[in-house]
């Protein structure tokens, strides 16, 4: 049980690790998003690609310990959560059950802040569409020239049709 648990360990510090570079990746995708920055942003892209996919393979080596342990200490695979595993460790191995207690709160600290930082990411890629639409339609929109071309009294209106200026030189 001790290599076993020793196993589990190692594979939830792998996890840290790849959590940690994803976050700083997430973080730094922010800082290409605001500046506009296409390379940065596809390479941020495909390196959260590549962690994301690192993280399942860990994640399924993680599962396969945790089965493992569960024939182990007689607790169906269903119903073993890390928490049952650290407290059923707590009485034979109190290094080891506080170190897997850490690397849980860790990774869940970082799981959390990640979502936080995508969220920030999803919000200003959102905002960016919506200030491209409102720009594409000021500039492309559609309006029949012979409409509004006269006030209600009769005389001429000086206001262009068309697209709109968005700035002018002076």
């Amino acid at each position: 049980m001790k290599t076993l648990s020793a196993q589990l360990l190692q594979s939830l510090k792998k996890l840290i690790g790849f959590h940690k570079d994803l976050f700083n990746t997430v973080k730094n995708e922010e800082d290409s998003l605001l500046e506009m920055e296409i390379k940065g942003i596809q390479e941020a892209t495909r390196l959260k690609q590549a962690l994301i996919d690192a993280i399942e393979i860990e994640e399924s080596h993680r599962i396969s310990l945790t089965k493992t342990i569960s024939e182990k200490i007689n607790i169906p695979y269903e119903d073993l959560t890390l928490r049952k595993i650290i407290h059923y460790l707590q009485k034979s191995d109190i290094r080891i059950a506080e170190s897997l207690d850490s690397a849980f709160r860790t990774l869940k600290v970082l799981t959390e802040r990640i979502s936080v930082q995508n969220n920030r990411n999803r919000i200003i890629v959102k905002n960016s569409i919506h200030h491209v639409d409102n720009m594409k339609n000021n500039l492309f929109q559609d309006k029949d020239p012979k409409a509004e071309t006269y006030t209600p009294t009769g005389h001429k209106k000086n206001k262009a049709n068309g697209p709109k200026v968005i700035s002018r030189e002076v």
